[in-house]
């Protein structure tokens, strides 16, 4: 019975990786196009389980020259672009916290050389589990 009710009286961990901010950031309007992006997060993530996608405003995909987790700050994501030229971009990303390996995943929008597409509210982090609680 006292480990039902540690359990249920539990308070959720924050383990889990979130958005905190991009490099350029969401909206951004950029007079060149960058030569690659940075998202930082609330934690860690996992190399081998985050990916990303680039496609411009007209539905055409760039593929991404590299991902790369910094393995001092796991928090950083460093994402190395191709060149690309004026046009309105949506970068995706997908990534899994080093803690329980909850996938967190989200879009930044920015513009290079024109007004960016409308942007959207960053996406929460889904709440934890019951199950995640032990």
């Amino acid at each position: 019975m006292a480990l039902l009710a540690m359990w249920l009286l539990a308070s959720p961990a924050s383990a889990h990786s979130y958005l905190i901010e991009s490099d350029p950031a969401d909206g951004a309007f950029l007079l060149n196009a960058p030569n690659h992006i940075v998202l930082l997060f609330s934690s860690g993530v996992t190399a081998g389980f985050t990916s990303a996608d680039l496609v411009e405003a007209s539905g055409t995909r760039y593929q991404l020259r590299s991902i790369v987790v910094d393995k001092t700050l796991p928090s950083v994501v460093s994402i190395n672009l191709p060149k690309v030229p004026n046009g309105s971009y949506r970068l995706s990303f997908t990534t899994r916290d080093l803690v329980d390996l909850h996938q967190t995943a989200g879009s930044i929008v920015f513009g290079v050389g024109v007004a960016p597409a409308a942007t959207h509210a960053v996406p929460a982090p889904a709440p934890a589990k019951p199950s995640e609680y032990l």
